[in-house]
């Protein structure tokens, strides 16, 4: 009988150690702000704790949950949000933003609630699901990736060209007039000098000069040999501004 309570001493001494080990490690994913972990950061963080317990420990105890495959968890007594959870899922996959409606809706740009979440990288395309939400991948070349806030969210000035090249002049144009606090445009300037589809590029410069912020020195900085429009379907004829190579207004 004595053995027994003995045992029963060690095993109640085991489990209460176990218990302070992982509130210890709830502790430390809550000061560092991480409610969602990649595998390798559960790992670094029991590491660094020195506490004795394993992944398959956590999740018999309901301390960790799987969200997406064996890759990433939830530590279950904190919440978390989908921008805490997007870098963890895609980190793996390279450098990448939120594109789309997705991104445009969560800055204020569109009120329409995105079906799924496009993510713009250097590696794959297509749609996948993971941990439940649909996501569109979709490739782009390194060159687009500037901009970036740590959360994969593209800033205000960054998004708002994606959003010209999306849906056009008039609507950005629009855009930036009902939101004028929302917006750096001497920044926006130095993206739209940057960005890769050229038209989109001539068509930002063209609106910020109106604005006073671009100069006709901005247009040397980007090709203008091409002949565009400002809008896409104004056809060929009309009146050009020479300096950009932009037909602005129909004839």
């Amino acid at each position: 009988m004595k053995r027994n309570k003995s045992a029963d001493r060690k095993k109640n001494i085991t489990k209460r150690l176990l218990r302070e080990d992982q509130n210890r490690l709830v502790r430390y994913f809550r000061f560092e702000d991480t409610p969602f972990v990649s595998r390798e950061q559960l790992v670094s963080g029991i590491q660094s704790i020195g506490i004795n317990t394993s992944i398959p420990e956590l999740l018999r105890c309901g301390l960790i949950q799987v969200v997406y495959r064996n890759c990433v968890y939830r530590i279950s007594e904190l919440k978390g949000t989908v921008s805490q959870l997007l870098p963890v899922l895609f980190e793996k996959d390279g450098p990448y933003y939120l594109g789309g409606l997705a991104a445009f809706h969560r800055l204020g740009f569109v009120d329409q609630v995105p079906n799924w979440y496009t993510v713009v990288n250097a590696r794959r395309s297509g749609l996948q699901q993971r941990a439940g939400f649909k996501i569109h991948f979709r490739k782009r070349k390194i060159d687009f990736f500037y901009g970036i806030n740590s959360d994969g969210l593209p800033d205000s000035e960054r998004a708002a060209i994606d959003f010209c090249d999306a849906f056009g002049f008039s609507r950005w144009w629009r855009l930036i007039q009902e939101q004028p606090d929302v917006f750096n445009l001497e920044r926006m300037r130095q993206y739209a000098i940057r960005y890769p589809i050229n038209r989109t590029a001539r068509r930002v410069l063209y609106g910020l000069q109106q604005s006073g912020v671009a100069t006709s020195d901005d247009a040397k900085r980007v090709s203008t040999r091409s002949l565009i429009a400002l809008e896409d379907g104004m056809g060929r004829g009309g009146k050009i501004d020479k300096r950009w190579g932009i037909i602005v207004s129909k004839s």
